[in-house]
C-alpha cells in the first residue's frame, strides 16, 4: 500500500509539474471567494463564479480513487478547488457500520455501556443499523479516518475539510464516551498533568488504578440522569474529562493534516467545521488553515416566537451579537472563515421562503472580510422533518457572488482597520461570560471600528503580545475578563498606562475615543472601512443596511446619508475621488467636501450593500 501510495504522488506530481505547484501557492482563501459547500454542476459553478468546493466529496476507498482524481481535475480546470471532506469524525456512516463489524465495536458508550448515536442523524439508518457516534480514540475508527485521508490526498485534493472534528469529545454533553480506550486515556492524562497532591485534592488516591466510568456510575442510574447531573455540574473532574477528550481530539485532527499535507504538500489546507468558533470547536484551531464552519444566525428565536404569535407581528430580525463576534475572532485567530447558518436557520428560510434576509447575510460576511457559503444545497435539519435540503434560486442570490468576483480588486488584501481592540477571553467565554459578543455588536451599531485580540487559555493556544495591542488606539476589556499570569500583567500595564479601559459594554467606550467613521443620519447602517497595504491604493468603506422587515421580506432603504471619515484614514495622502458601487451594477461618483480633520459625502441611497472607494493621490 505504502509503495502504491508513493508511485501515485509522484504520478501526479510529474503530470502537473510545474502547474500543480503554482495551484498550490494559491489555495488560501481570499477575501473574493466563492465557496460551495458540496459538489454542484458545472451550471451552479458558472451561475456564481464559485472558486471553492469547502465540503466536497471523495474517495470512500480505493476503487473510487480514479474517479474522484478525474472530478478533482475538472473542478480545478474551471478555477474551482476541490476539498474533500471524506473523513467523518463523527461516525463511520450507518452503512458502514452496517458492512463492517470491526468498526461496530468502534463507537462511543455511555456510562452503562449504550452506544450514542448523534440526535440530528436518528433518520441516518442502514439495514436496521444507526449511525453511531465514533470514538477518535479508538485505534480501529482512527484507523478508518487515516485511511479516508490517505484517499483524498491519492485522489489530488486541493484541500481537505474535517467535518465534527471534536470527534468523541462532542459526546460529553450526550453523556459519553466511557469505552475502554476513553477510560484508559483520562487516566494517562491525569497522571500526566496533575501531581499526586493534586490529584489527592481531586479525591484520586491511586491514579494506577482509578477507573472514571465506575466514579460516574455511582451518581446516576440512567444516560438522562447523568446528562441532567452533569448540566448541574454534579459530576466530578467533569471539566477535565472534556479537556481530556478535546485535546485527544486535538491531536488526531493534528496528525491527519500531518498525513494529508505530506502527501500534497504543506500549502494545501486543511479545515474544519468549527461550530461558531465556541472554545470547544477551537482547541485545534493551530493546526487549520481555515474556518468552515456552521454559525448560528438565530431564526430558531424567530420560530420559538412564531409558535405562540402570528409572523406578522416580529417586525425584524435582530443580527445576533454572536455572529458579528464569529467573524471578528477569526480575524483574531488569522483564520479565514467560510460560514454557513445551522440546519435550524435553513430550515426556516426554506420554510418561509426568506431570500431577502439571506442576501443580507451574504453581505454581511464579505462585508466583515470573510464569507458566506453559496446558498446551494445546504443542510436543513428540524426534530419533525430531519435532514432535509435548501437550493436557493440562483437568480436571486448569484448577483451578489457575481458582484464580488467582478470587483475583487477592491476585496483580496483588504484587511478591517480598527481603532478599537477588544479582548476576548477564552476562559471568560467557556464560563458563559458573554459581555464581549454584545460589547462587539453594540460597537459595531455605533460605527466605531474594532478588532477583537484572542487570550487563550488551556484549551487555545494564543497569548496576547504588546506587538497585538499596540495596533489599536485604545484596547477595551469586557468584564469580567477572567484572564490570568502573563496576559492579566500585560493588560493591567497597559490600563495603568491609560491605553486600556475596561467595560461592561460599548458605551463605556463613548469619550475615550473620537471614532475615525460617523453617520450623522442613519442609525442602521453600518460603515466598515477596510484597507490593503499598498501604496496609493484606494481606501474602501462598506456600507451595509440592516434595517430588514421580515413580515416583508426585504430591506427598508436608507437614503441620503451623511457620512464623515478621519483624515486619519489616509495616512496624509489626499482624496482624487469618491465612487460607489453596488451590487446592481452601478456605480456613481460622489461630490464630496473636505472639511476639517476629514471628508463629508453624502450617499443617495444604500438598499442592501455598496462600497464607498476612496481614491488617493
Amino acid at each position: 500500500m505504502q509503495n502504491l501510495i508513493f508511485r501515485i504522488i509522484q504520478i501526479d506530481i510529474h503530470n502537473q509539474n510545474y502547474a500543480l505547484l503554482i495551484w498550490c501557492e494559491k489555495m488560501a482563501l481570499n477575501h473574493s471567494d466563492v465557496v460551495l459547500m458540496n459538489d454542484a454542476e458545472p451550471e451552479v459553478y458558472n451561475a456564481y463564479g464559485a472558486t471553492v468546493v469547502a465540503w466536497g466529496g471523495g474517495p470512500t476507498d480505493d476503487n473510487q480513487v480514479d474517479m474522484w482524481a478525474k472530478r478533482i481535475q475538472s473542478d480545478r480546470e474551471k478555477r474551482v478547488r476541490h476539498a474533500c471532506s471524506n473523513a467523518w469524525m463523527l461516525t463511520a456512516t450507518a452503512e458502514t457500520l452496517a458492512k463492517d463489524p470491526g468498526l461496530r465495536q468502534a463507537i462511543c458508550l455511555d456510562p452503562f455501556l449504550d452506544p450514542i448515536v448523534p440526535p440530528w442523524l436518528w433518520d441516518f439508518v442502514y439495514k436496521e443499523v444507526p449511525s453511531y457516534w465514533g470514538c477518535t480514540n479508538n485505534p480501529r475508527f482512527r484507523e478508518h479516518l487515516r485511511n479516508r485521508i490517505i484517499l483524498a490526498a491519492m485522489a489530488g485534493a486541493d484541500g481537505l475539510h474535517l467535518d465534527d472534528h471534536v470527534g468523541a469529545a462532542g459526546t460529553v454533553q450526550h453523556g459519553g464516551c466511557y469505552c475502554d480506550f476513553c477510560v484508559a486515556g483520562f487516566r494517562a492524562y491525569l497522571k500526566n498533568v496533575f501531581s499526586p497532591m493534586e490529584l489527592r485534592e481531586k479525591g484520586i488516591d491511586d491514579i494506577g488504578s482509578f477507573n472514571y466510568l465506575e466514579f460516574v456510575r455511582r451518581f446516576t442510574s440512567s444516560r438522562q440522569g447523568f446528562v441532567d447531573a452533569l448540566k448541574q455540574g454534579e459530576i466530578p473532574l467533569s471539566e477535565e474529562f472534556q479537556t481530556f477528550q478535546l485535546k485527544a481530539a486535538a491531536a488526531l485532527v493534528r496528525e491527519l493534516a500531518y498525513i494529508f499535507k505530506k502527501m500534497r504538500g504543506d500549502s494545501v489546507p486543511v479545515s474544519a467545521n468549527s461550530f461558531e468558533l465556541q472554545p470547544s470547536q477551537i482547541v485545534d484551531s493551530e493546526y487549520l488553515d481555515y474556518f468552515v464552519a456552521e454559525v448560528h444566525h438565530h431564526l430558531q428565536l424567530i420560530r420559538h416566537q412564531a409558535q405562540s404569535t402570528s409572523i406578522e407581528t416580529i417586525r425584524e430580525w435582530k443580527i445576533p451579537a454572536s455572529l458579528i463576534f464569529v467573524y471578528k475572532l477569526a480575524d483574531a485567530l488569522n483564520k479565514p472563515l467560510a460560514a454557513t447558518a445551522s440546519g435550524w436557520d435553513w430550515a426556516y428560510v426554506k420554510e418561509k421562503k426568506l431570500t431577502g434576509l439571506v442576501k443580507l447575510w451574504i453581505a454581511l460576511s464579505y462585508a466583515f472580510g470573510h464569507r458566506l457559503m453559496v446558498p446551494h444545497h445546504q443542510w436543513c435539519y428540524t426534530p419533525e422533518k430531519g435532514t432535509h435540503w435548501y437550493d436557493g434560486p440562483t437568480e436571486e442570490y448569484a448577483p451578489l457572488y457575481q458582484f464580488v468576483r467582478r470587483n475583487k480588486e477592491f476585496f483580496d488584501g483588504y484587511e478591517a482597520i480598527a481603532q478599537v481592540g477588544v479582548v476576548y477571553s477564552n476562559l471568560a467565554v467557556r464560563r458563559n461570560f458573554r459581555t464581549v459578543h454584545d460589547v462587539c455588536l453594540g460597537l459595531t451599531n455605533a460605527n466605531i471600528p474594532f478588532g477583537v485580540i484572542a487570550a487563550g487559555d488551556d484549551w487555545l493556544n494564543h497569548t496576547i503580545t504588546r506587538r497585538e495591542l499596540s495596533k489599536f488606539e485604545i484596547v477595551a476589556v469586557p468584564e469580567p475578563s477572567m484572564l490570568e499570569g502573563k496576559q492579566k500583567r500585560l493588560i493591567e500595564a497597559w490600563k495603568r498606562d491609560r491605553r486600556a479601559i475596561s467595560l461592561k459594554n460599548e458605551k463605556d467606550m463613548l469619550g475615550h475615543i473620537e471614532p475615525i467613521v460617523s453617520l450623522r443620519n442613519a442609525s442602521k447602517v453600518w460603515a466598515l472601512p477596510r484597507r490593503i497595504k499598498q501604496h496609493d491604493a484606494p481606501i474602501v468603506c462598506h456600507l451595509v443596511n440592516w434595517s430588514y422587515d421580515i413580515t416583508k421580506d426585504k430591506m427598508t432603504p436608507q437614503k441620503n446619508i451623511d457620512l464623515c471619515l478621519s483624515s486619519k484614514l489616509f495616512d496624509g495622502q489626499k482624496i482624487r475621488k469618491i465612487t460607489l458601487i453596488d451590487f446592481h451594477n452601478e456605480s456613481t461618483s460622489l461630490q464630496y467636501e473636505i472639511i476639517p480633520n476629514g471628508v463629508q459625502v453624502v450617499i443617495p441611497e444604500v438598499h442592501l450593500w455598496s462600497i464607498l472607494i476612496l481614491s488617493l493621490t
